[in-house]
């Protein structure tokens, strides 16, 4: 549903009241507008985007596939044809170069199809029939066979993934890929009140292996999210809070991730940061996002491991964290500013902190915020990753948190 900004029309899945605490300034963080690989992650024999060798003119440079999953009311309010509209531009003015954009649909009414957007129109692959086989978009199965056609349609050398839907970040309700849910609160997707946790998401885009993971919804960049999806890809580019229901400008962004050579997965990030901070609204001047290198965080859980096990306290007495949501019951806090307060009430402080910030330097490639989350929340600490902070001991078994990979290891839970 959306949120109680109905004429802002935002990118979320539940409505949330009041306001969770302070903060004040935006931030941006070691921006690199460079390309972000040079060749697929996929050394598998997932698909033919791996082209190694392939001298084949039918296989292309990068094929990208915009998986929208909008039977929902992103759909029924029409933002996924606003997209479209926009990607149609973007092919129009030769923004794909050697490159091809695929997109799978869903659609308000749940009609399901895998087009290709040209600079001459829209070229039909396949419809799907979700009814018939009880399959909707957040469906691992069906992610998986898209993917397969995807890549059967337009072979390439590099691949990569837009998620595009509503998004809840770690939130995990346990709801099984066919069973309706029962709460809104889930992690990435919607399709008619079904929903895919992180967990699932991981499992299923670790057999697919992009170069990256574009996630154009809210509340992705959590480092719970971002841990659990380390191996199935390099790279993701996320937001801590949430989105404008518009999304990525892809009209600016496609030639960025159409770049010659890689993607410009910086360059795409940056432009859709400075297209809302240049909203005149003030309420509409909201954004953050982050570059991610999934690499580096097997580093920053260590560094988060010795923190946690070095700090008397997980909350430090007087500590105010910096929310990343405008509700009271707030579900995401600044990572950095976290582990900074808490490394610096243990015994090595400067050196705890200085490995965590190597740490997170490692993988945080670029980092952007607006100054005010929709001119309700100062935003004075964004270090490009959210966080879940348990206050209480009851707090750490909601919304199914001690499933996720990140929390078991850095407070070193066991069964």
């Amino acid at each position: 549903m959306k949120s109680i900004f109905v004429i802002l029309r935002r990118r979320v899945i539940s409505v949330f009241n009041g306001l969770c605490n302070s903060g004040a300034l935006a931030v941006g963080v070691g921006m690199a507008v460079v390309g972000l690989f040079s060749t697929g992650c996929s050394d598998s024999d997932d698909g033919p985007d791996d082209g190694s060798g392939d001298s084949d003119e039918s296989v292309c440079e990068r094929t990208i596939l915009v998986y929208m999953a909008a039977c929902n009311s992103l759909g029924s309010s029409g933002f996924d044809q606003d997209d479209l509209a926009e990607m149609r531009n973007a092919a129009a003015n030769g923004a794909f170069g050697e490159g091809r954009l695929l997109v799978f649909h869903a659609d308000s009414q749940g009609d399901c199809r895998l087009f290709e957007i040209t600079a001459g129109g829209d070229v039909g692959v396949k419809e799907y029939f979700p009814l018939a086989d009880g399959l909707t978009s957040v469906h691992s199965e069906r992610m998986l066979q898209v993917v397969a056609d995807a890549r059967n349609y337009a072979p390439s050398r590099q691949f990569g993934m837009i998620m595009w839907s509503h998004g809840t970040g770690w939130l995990q309700d346990g709801i099984g890929d066919t069973v309706p849910a029962k709460s809104v609160m889930k992690s990435w997707g919607e399709d008619r009140s079904r929903r895919m946790n992180i967990t699932t998401l991981a499992e299923t885009l670790d057999q697919i292996r992009p170069d990256f993971v574009y996630f154009d919804c809210c509340y992705m960049a959590s480092v719970e999210v971002a841990y659990q999806l380390r191996e199935a890809t390099p790279y993701i580019v996320a937001s801590c809070t949430e989105l404008p229901a518009e999304g990525m400008p892809y009209h600016i962004t496609l030639g960025y991730l159409f770049a010659d050579g890689s993607a410009d997965l910086s360059g795409s990030a940056k432009a859709t940061y400075e297209y809302f901070n240049s909203k005149l609204e003030a309420s509409q001047r909201t954004c953050t996002i982050s570059v991610i290198r999934t690499a580096g965080l097997d580093a920053l859980a260590d560094a988060a491991r010795a923190i946690y096990s070095a700090a008397p306290d997980e909350v430090p007495d007087g500590y105010a964290p910096q929310p990343f949501m405008t509700s009271s019951l707030c579900w995401y806090y600044d990572l950095n500013d976290y582990m900074h307060a808490m490394a610096g009430t243990a015994p090595a402080s400067d050196s705890l902190t200085k490995n965590w910030d190597n740490a997170l330097a490692g993988t945080i490639v670029y980092a952007a915020a607006t100054q005010r989350l929709w001119d309700s929340v100062d935003i004075e600490h964004h270090g490009g990753l959210s966080t879940y902070i348990v206050t209480q001991s009851a707090m750490q078994n909601v919304k199914g948190y001690m499933t996720l990979s990140w929390p078991r290891y850095v407070r070193k839970i066991t069964d």
